[in-house]
């Protein structure tokens, strides 16, 4: 309920069965593309699990997950719970994470999905950022807009993008990850060929000036064609890679890790991180 708005009830409901999505299991056999990512959500799915089981702080249990794991699908996992426990502080200090990508991926969307709650998350999350982990003001206001989606008219505004841009070069972390994540939504067919960490402090300017290349000031990007054919089909793949995460932390897999009974088998691929 409070994901639409709606004022939640003090007394429990009771439903006449359970949900799709709380019953629906996640097969990944099913897509062999997406396999081995669903495989690694499923096992941290499994492994937060246990690691709850063992604690009554479940807060304490999530932040191990987060900080400690050496996988980064249980470490997103974790900022991905940390907003459904109103974890704000923690998901701001997951949000710099400067070793895991997918860390601050997780990160952006939890608290997207966190101050669309309510216009007080929104108030709460820029008090924490000034307050509790010092950022300026003129900081926590960037990070607050840079959360929220661009208008029509901004995305048709060329000053949106030279803005972004400059933003890539930002000294905080948190603020040049944002930048980076509208951009590669809003030009997806330039950041393709734009290699750009925004952990990596020393390649800053040089992303700046190869977006600045590709996006001179006063122009916008053209908007990215309807792919047909492969290239639908590889434009879903992309599509697929950047939001497996979220579908897959949401999914029903939940149900199977609670009951210890996941379909199919599940093995951890390890190697190397995932390249950007």
């Amino acid at each position: 309920e409070w994901a639409r708005g709606i004022p939640a009830s003090d007394q429990p409901r009771r439903l006449s069965q359970l949900p799709a999505w709380w019953t629906n299991r996640i097969d990944p056999k099913a897509d062999p593309k997406t396999a081995e990512q669903l495989n690694e959500m499923l096992w941290a799915l499994k492994e937060l699990s246990a690691g709850l089981g063992q604690t009554d702080a479940a807060l304490d249990g999530v932040l191990t997950q987060v900080r400690e794991s050496i996988h980064p699908a249980n470490r997103s996992l974790g900022a991905l719970c940390l907003g459904a426990l109103d974890a704000v502080a923690h998901l701001v200090d997951a949000l710099e994470d400067r070793q895991y990508y997918q860390v601050r991926w997780a990160a952006i969307h939890a608290l997207q999905v966190w101050i669309s709650r309510s216009a007080d998350f929104d108030r709460e999350l820029y008090r924490t950022l000034v307050e509790n982990k010092g950022y300026s003001k003129d900081n926590a206001a960037i990070i607050r807009r840079l959360l929220h989606s661009f208008s029509v008219a901004e995305r048709a505004d060329p000053k949106t993008y030279e803005t972004l841009i400059a933003q890539l070069g930002h000294d905080k972390l948190a603020i040049r990850e944002l930048a980076c994540w509208h951009l590669t939504r809003l030009a997806p067919q330039l950041a393709r060929d734009i290699r750009y960490d925004p952990a990596n402090v020393e390649g800053r300017v040089k992303a700046c000036e190869e977006w600045r290349k590709k996006l001179p000031p006063g122009t916008v990007p053209s908007p990215p064609k309807s792919p047909t054919g492969a290239g639908a089909r590889r434009s879903q793949e992309t599509s697929n890679k950047s939001t497996w995460l979220t579908r897959a932390a949401r999914s029903s897999a939940i149900t199977s890790v609670a009951s210890g009974e996941l379909s199919g088998e599940h093995h951890r691929v390890e190697g190397p991180g995932h390249d950007r």
